[in-house]
């Protein structure tokens, strides 16, 4: 599902490191309440820009015609392949910035897939940004093959300035080694397997881990879970890192980073477009979530206990079984 705890701030204050090393290189502390809520505006307006009314589409709408689904890569897909990372729409509805894949963004992305990829969102920056930009690899599949160099053999200078997005006690503030990143590594897999993610690929703990400094506060995603607040999406993960970076170095620099969110934002409406015709609240809205998430609870009810009691029976016949 590949939503992961990668906005989720460590439980210390960062602010005063911020400020004091930005104030030390003479610049203005960037994550300030004002520039942090013009993000977020920024982010929902942009999101809420693809919702549309089935019968007349404002001058404003960013949906696109979506035709039907097409074959690539052996798959039948719609938006864009997600295996070779193709996009699917026709050009003409597409910003200029995802048709010609000039996203800018301020270090290389190195995705670590081992998720469903029509549900990985991590691979949608591959498929908005240049190769140069972005690598999508599946353990096991690609043999953690990365630009010529495989990630069990980094030089000392690669691992420098390679950092893995992914928050833990020695984490440290993304900030704090800004002016460092080349390449950054993220991993796309399901909640559930987010605490055993160095047992999987023990080959990434040589990185440092980074967590965002000024994470926001709800995520956009449609998919729940029960992992507590601050959780966000891989490709949310990825947008909010870069904008930090960019905003440290090159603030005013024209990087159409938004758009690193164009098809997020399209599964997203959909999933509210599919859900408001069947009268149901938005999967991405708290009471969305809320509902599906009581939907999904059993302990002490009769269901739980049938469960408890087929699961004795199970083990009693597999005793039987083995002698």
């Amino acid at each position: 599902m590949s939503n992961r705890r990668w906005g989720k701030a460590k439980n210390r204050d960062i602010g005063s490191i911020i400020a004091m090393k930005l104030a030390s290189e003479g610049r203005s502390c960037i994550f300030e309440d004002d520039r942090i809520k013009l993000r977020e505006e920024s982010v929902k307006s942009y999101l809420e820009s693809f919702l549309s009314n089935d019968i007349a589409r404002s001058h404003d709408n960013r949906m696109p015609k979506i035709r039907k689904r097409v074959v690539c890569c052996g798959s039948s897909q719609s938006l864009y392949c997600s295996y070779c990372c193709r996009m699917l729409l026709e050009e003409e509805e597409l910003p200029k910035s995802v048709r010609e894949k000039s996203i800018q963004l301020p270090f290389e992305v190195l995705v670590l897939l081992t998720d469903l990829r029509n549900k990985a969102t991590g691979v949608h920056s591959a498929a908005l940004c240049s190769n140069e930009q972005v690598k999508v690899l599946e353990p096991g599949v690609d043999n953690c093959w990365y630009s010529g160099n495989s990630i069990h053999d980094f030089t000392d200078d690669m691992i420098d300035t390679t950092f893995l997005l992914f928050p833990a006690e020695d984490s440290i503030p993304l900030v704090e080694v800004a002016s460092k990143i080349k390449k950054i590594i993220v991993l796309d897999c399901k909640w559930t397997r987010t605490a055993n993610s160095g047992k999987l690929l023990p080959e990434i703990t040589k990185f440092q881990k980074v967590h965002l400094s000024a994470p926001p506060k709800e995520s956009h995603y449609w998919r729940w879970h029960n992992e507590g607040e601050g959780m966000l999406s891989t490709i949310e993960a990825i947008f909010y890192a870069s904008w930090e970076v960019w905003e440290i170095g090159n603030k005013d620099r024209d990087h159409n980073l938004i758009h690193l969110l164009y098809i997020f934002g399209i599964q997203r409406a959909l999933s509210g477009l599919k859900a408001e015709r069947a009268g149901k609240p938005f999967p991405y809205s708290r009471e969305g979530k809320e509902e599906r998430r009581s939907q999904r609870r059993c302990l002490g009810t009769d269901k739980h206990k049938r469960d408890l009691e087929r699961g004795i029976w199970l083990r009693e016949q597999a005793k039987l079984k083995n002698g």
